[in-house]
């Protein structure tokens, strides 16, 4: 007869893997992405200190802010992880875990809310829509989308026929955009134009199809409709590439927003370079 020694299993959810998960599941995907890796840094930097999560105290997290200024963090990226740990810990204050927020009265880096990064200039701009029209009608639409509409790629990308519509006499878009907002958005005649090509003669399903794109081929980004309803992200990177190292990573503004003067938009040369 044997004796068999059994390590007793550890319970499904801890005080901390709990107060998480219920942190994270008060978001949708693309922000809990954003969120889980930011507290994936932070749990790290006390892992690494050999701090336990709810015995932190303000100082803690001074010296881990401290500590992402040494290795040259961004002020942003350093204000956006503090503000993460910060909504942990308050809802960690609800849930029962601690009854005190100890990022309650953590300074944060000052961030300068005017962007120091300009869009396309008139030429870019032009440069990058006339692009578009000449790979096909698929990349004329997204580029029309990306460039006069202002959209991100990830809202481009998920637009379905359906989503074109008509309110009041104009052309318009149904806009799924960050944060699950829904936006109704007026088409010039220009991008209509290039959504209407787009979309042939089939009546539904997603307005930019995959046409066989490779990184390595013509600069087009369509979508594979992914669950999520994004593109893949070598689409993303090859289209913020495509358009100008001024665009990359960065949504373009939307004419006489804070990011995008009015007096920027693109040269008209004849009545038939009007881009609306």
């Amino acid at each position: 007869m044997t004796t068999a020694i059994t390590t007793p299993s550890r319970p499904l959810f801890d005080e901390a893997h709990l107060a998480v998960a219920g942190f994270l599941a008060r978001y949708s995907e693309p922000t809990r992405r954003s969120y889980t890796s930011d507290l994936r840094q932070y749990f790290g930097w006390c892992d690494t200190v050999g701090l336990a999560i709810f015995e932190a105290k303000r100082a803690h997290l001074e010296l881990w802010a401290r500590f992402m200024e040494e290795r040259g963090l961004a002020r942003a990226t350093i204000g956006r992880r503090l503000s993460t740990v910060a909504g942990f810990y308050r809802i960690a204050t609800l849930d029962g875990p601690i009854e005190h927020s100890p990022a309650e009265h953590v300074r944060r880096p000052k961030i300068d809310t005017e962007s120091a990064t300009l869009g396309l200039d008139r030429m870019e701009l032009s440069a990058f829509i006339a692009q578009g029209a000449a790979a096909g009608v698929m990349d004329h639409a997204l580029a029309c989308l990306l460039g006069l509409l202002g959209l991100r790629v990830s809202e481009a990308c998920s637009i379905d026929i359906e989503d074109l519509g008509t309110d009041r006499g104009h052309r318009t878009v149904t806009v799924l955009g960050k944060g699950s907002k829904v936006a109704l958005t007026p088409l010039p005649p220009r991008v209509a134009r290039a959504l209407d090509l787009a979309a042939g003669e089939r009546l539904s399903g997603p307005l930019l199809l995959d046409t066989g794109w490779h990184p390595a081929q013509s600069p087009c980004c369509h979508s594979h409709r992914a669950p999520a309803r994004s593109p893949g992200r070598d689409h993303q990177a090859h289209l913020a590439a495509l358009a100008s190292p001024q665009l990359h990573h960065r949504r373009p503004g939307r004419w006489g927003s804070p990011t995008r003067r009015p007096d920027r938009r693109p040269a008209l040369r004849s009545p038939d370079d009007n881009p609306l």
